[in-house]
């Protein structure tokens, strides 16, 4: 009988960045813990203001994906935009995961459940024997993070960037932005809405509380270390979101990252609702894993999505009709921030 990788002495050891199952360790582990590791990858996903608000439930040969809506931004997030593709990108890397082990599974997504206890997606297992193994993926999945430094501008091929759009499916509309004048009017747009964002109290409250200082005891937020902030001035920042006008320096300093970023990229979809931000997340996480494969970084920028009618100005730009869901720049650099925290298990598995 196989010993579980996540045992309270083993976890460690066993599961996390730097040691992962193989193939062979994969097939002798129990099924329960095989679901487990598929749920340790899928939770590595990016989320807004990395609240991961994501819960999991284990079953014969299936996992369920719930919201957890205790996590959901009340200020910067009114609709559930930012928590529904978050869940889509969780379940992003379930689904490469799962390929990357040639797991055949079939989905069943339900966006919107009679209930808030209701499960969000269920994917069932016809088996869990791997008969492959791309560590490859799986290694891109696990480096996966979203790098807030400033890039280095060298250019991206457009062979790189086509496996990189490739990657999203007929759901998502992906517009890339990298012609001088469209990238300078698209920083305009970026710099007024984030100047805007700062002026909302409700905002800079609720960004003030998930921004930390870099002691590295979190299980969940954005401490500075992961921002780029120096760790003395991480302990004041909160204060200052909160208390200071900011949305002036914060824009100049997004401006000055975006004009050192090779090109950014505008996720849209036809619709506006439940399913299409979760194929949205979807979608973006298994863009990010190919970017993160070619060793191409990215950040998201929300500013112009959530805030007011920026994304209108988005879509004039485009000259596109569906509704811009995402932005984030790409670009290579030589700098990694340490990866974000992370909530154990315990806490995203009933």
């Amino acid at each position: 009988k196989s010993k579980s990788i996540f045992a309270e002495n083993e976890t460690k050891k066993m599961l996390n960045r730097n040691n992962l199952p193989d193939q062979k360790t994969f097939t002798d582990l129990s099924e329960q813990d095989k679901l487990k590791y598929l749920i340790f990858l899928a939770s590595l996903a990016p989320s807004s203001h990395n609240t991961q608000p994501w819960l999991f439930k284990c079953a014969e040969k299936s996992i369920e994906l719930f919201a957890d809506w205790h996590r959901k931004l009340a200020a910067s997030d009114t609709t559930g935009r930012e928590l529904y593709i978050s869940l889509g990108a969780a379940l992003g890397n379930l689904f490469m995961a799962a390929e990357s082990l040639g797991l055949n599974y079939t989905v069943n997504l339900n966006p919107a459940p009679t209930s808030d206890s209701g499960p969000i997606a269920v994917i069932s297992f016809l088996s869990l024997s791997p008969s492959r193994y791309d560590g490859v993926r799986i290694k891109a999945i696990v480096a996966r993070h979203c790098n807030r430094f400033n890039y280095d501008n060298r250019p991206i091929d457009q062979k790189t960037m086509q496996k990189i759009i490739s990657a999203a499916s007929e759901d998502v509309l992906a517009s890339v932005i990298e012609g001088e004048d469209q990238k300078k009017t698209a920083r305009t747009i970026v710099k007024l809405a984030t100047v805007d964002a700062f002026l909302d109290k409700g905002f800079t409250d609720e960004l003030s509380l998930w921004i930390k200082p870099s002691l590295k005891k979190y299980n969940d937020g954005m401490p500075g270390y992961n921002l780029g902030i120096p760790w003395i001035l991480s302990f004041f920042i909160p204060w200052a979101i909160k208390y200071l006008p900011m949305g002036s320096s914060q824009a100049s300093t997004t401006d000055t990252m975006l004009k050192a970023s090779q090109a950014y990229m505008v996720l849209s979809t036809k619709d506006d609702n439940a399913a299409a931000w979760l194929k949205c997340g979807i979608n973006f996480e298994r863009m990010a894993v190919e970017a993160e494969m070619n060793n191409i970084q990215i950040a998201v920028l929300a500013a112009p999505i959530e805030i007011g009618d920026y994304f209108r100005q988005l879509q004039d730009l485009l000259k596109i009709s569906g509704r811009p869901q995402i932005f984030f720049r790409l670009g290579y650099c030589k700098k990694n921030p340490p990866f974000a925290p992370r909530l154990p298990l315990k806490q995203i598995v009933i």
